[in-house]
């Protein structure tokens, strides 16, 4: 659901006035108890906070009545929730057509080979891939030396580099280089580079730079566009499927894989793309009710009012699903101000509790229980009492037991582990940086594009309004005003509560008197301002 505390707020003006002797206007009931201005608006602030929290909770029931699955056989279910699956694609901005046929390219330099590193079972290669006709995604493709058994995108935390995870550079234990260890065992691997919290390409140096994650500078542009960051990575994981179901390949188990913000593009990509077979979720799953306390980059407008992680798994089933409930990326809060860079959103990202991560499987799983296969999603933990397990900088326990039940389901045996990747040439620090940048720039320069043809579109949705009357013009322009509350501020329900004014005296001056109103809206949620006569 969307941060809808600020928007609610506008809805209500709190006026500071001096304190009166208390007086109701005849016909309401006298507001004894006002205050100040200061209380007052402290006091509907609580009150919105109250509902919105019973909103939240309620919503997870709410959902239900958007879903009418049929569980008769797999053909019937995917059928039946198709219309969700197309909602849940618009919710995430994905409106483009991608670039087809998607090209692949080696990146190289004089001083810098496509071949970065490889072992004596796989290459490591430089690439890029096409997404849209202005975007490119980056990253490294593993390809096995003898004839690939599957093909995988698999996704780190957003924090951690592709060359980490395939184990070229440190900072990932050997055990959680999960991209090095598929395609040690036959797998063609593609690690895209993802959007990062760093700051330094957040800005422009024309005008200034902020502290906002990287995520959450290409959130605020595209969420004006009804895009979002989180729609462009999947549509990048899409893109890659789109490469590996060219005509000229064969035709081979399709897998995501990926942790943290990488175990949520794999958990987003799976429900939106049925050619996916296999999808490895860790660091990601849980109840959504608190998303609102997460990362600004994380919000989704709409999203509670028909998907929580529940309902989205339920995108994915019968396909196979495997949820590692390891350790999630620790976010404390935004980024510090350095500089005077700042702005940044607060929010925060903790590793939920067993049961919180058991109440939402077990809630999926009432979906489609009746489904077969009857056991296509599979959790996988290491825990004590009711936490998970400390486990190594990447969140991943890729031990043997969760690497194979996973390649297991894409017919692909697991091998014996070997060293990581020797180097073909070094890439620095430096280098890696600019990569971001490029992916960075790519973003925002699509959504910067597409905020200048906006008016353009506006245009054409605007060619239905009908201007011959007044009464023409209200019956043509209700789908855009329905349209308007729906997609674009939020649609409330009808106030509940009787209309009972509760006012008090606030100002007697020689021409007009003022009265502090306050009228009730729905239980703990008031509308207050001054009335002027």
């Amino acid at each position: 659901m969307r941060r809808n505390r600020p928007a609610l707020l506008a809805l209500f003006v709190i006026v500071t006035a001096r304190t009166a002797t208390a007086q109701a206007l005849p016909g309401t009931e006298p507001w004894d108890d006002r205050g100040d201005a200061t209380a007052a608006a402290a006091a509907m602030v609580d009150g919105i906070a109250r509902f919105l929290d019973r909103e939240l909770a309620a919503s997870v029931e709410r959902r239900q009545a958007k879903w009418k699955r049929d569980t008769s056989s797999p053909e019937a279910y995917a059928k039946s929730i198709e219309p969700n699956r197309q909602r849940f694609q618009k919710m995430l901005g994905l409106v483009e057509p991608r670039v087809a046929p998607v090209g692949l390219r080696y990146v190289s330099g004089p001083d810098s080979p496509a071949k970065v590193a490889e072992t004596d079972r796989y290459s490591v290669y430089a690439v890029t891939w096409d997404v849209y006709s202005d975007v490119e995604a980056e990253g490294l493709l593993l390809e096995p030396k003898g004839q690939a058994k599957a093909n995988v995108v698999a996704m780190a935390d957003c924090d951690v580099t592709p060359e980490q995870f395939v184990g070229m550079a440190p900072g990932v234990e050997g055990d959680a280089q999960v991209a090095r260890r598929l395609a040690e065992s036959g797998c063609r691997v593609l690690v895209p580079t993802l959007l990062d919290r760093g700051t330094e390409f957040s800005g422009s140096p024309r005008v200034r730079f902020t502290n906002l994650t990287h995520r959450e500078w290409i959130w605020r542009q595209a969420f004006e566009t009804g895009r979002h960051p989180i729609g462009y990575e999947v549509e990048s994981v899409r893109a890659a499927v789109d490469w590996f179901t060219r005509e000229d390949q064969p035709d081979l188990p399709i897998g995501v894989m990926g942790h943290g913000e990488g175990g949520l593009i794999a958990f987003y990509a799976a429900a939106c793309d049925p050619r996916i077979d296999a999808t490895w979720v860790a660091g990601y799953f849980g109840p959504r009710e608190g998303v609102w306390k997460e990362p600004i980059y994380r919000d989704v407008f709409g999203l509670l009012q028909e998907f929580g992680d529940a309902e989205i798994e339920s995108l994915i089933v019968p396909r196979y699903l495997l949820i590692e409930a390891s350790q999630h990326p620790q976010v404390t809060g935004p980024p510090p101000a350095v500089n005077g860079r700042s702005d940044a959103a607060s929010g925060q990202i903790v590793t939920p509790g067993l049961p919180k991560v058991f109440a939402e499987g077990e809630r999926s799983s009432k979906f489609w229980q009746k489904l077969e296969p009857r056991e296509p999603v599979q959790l996988l933990f290491e825990a004590s009492g009711n936490q998970v397990s400390s486990v190594r900088l990447s969140g991943l326990n890729s031990n043997g037991r969760t690497l194979a039940a996973y390649l297991e389901k894409l017919g692909v045996g697991l091998s014996e582990p070997g060293e990581p990747p020797s180097l073909a040439h070094s890439g620095d620090g430096a280098d890696l940086r600019a990569r971001q940048g490029r992916v960075v720039r790519r973003w925002q320069d699509h959504t910067q594009a597409l905020l200048r043809v906006s008016e353009l579109r506006r245009y054409e949705l605007w060619k239905q309004a009908d201007m011959k009357s007044p009464e023409a013009w209200a019956e043509s322009t209700k789908p855009l005003r329905d349209k308007f509350w729906d997609e674009v501020i939020g649609r409330f329900p009808p106030a509940s509560e009787p209309l009972e004014a509760r006012t008090v005296k606030l100002y007697d001056e020689p021409k007009f008197v003022g009265y502090g109103v306050e009228i009730p809206v729905w239980k703990d949620v008031v509308a207050s301002g001054v009335l002027l006569l």
